[in-house]
């Protein structure tokens, strides 16, 4: 079954690059199509140059949305919501 996902959460800190490209690795891991959500606008949380034009441009105390939609769409929601608190 083909689920989806849509959470809000709130980045305390910009992430350095190093996590910003371990948070794509976490992504990467699903089947799932993951997508980060700022003013009205997605990007892919797979692609590199779509996500770090998005955090760098952020700010600290920034509201985005994760949209996830696919088969495992639960786990990857549960493995971005520790990665985010844990980085974030």
């Amino acid at each position: 079954m083909v689920e989806q996902i849509t959470n809000e959460f709130t980045l305390v800190r910009r992430l350095s690059i190093q996590k910003v490209l371990e948070f794509i690795q976490v992504t990467s891991l699903f089947d799932s199509e993951i997508y980060i959500i700022k003013h009205e606008k997605a990007y892919n949380l797979k692609s590199v140059l779509g996500v770090m034009n998005l955090f760098f441009t952020s700010t600290r105390n920034q509201t985005f949305i994760v949209r996830i939609k696919g088969e495992d769409a639960e786990y990857a929601n549960k493995e971005i919501k520790k990665f985010i608190n844990t980085h974030s």
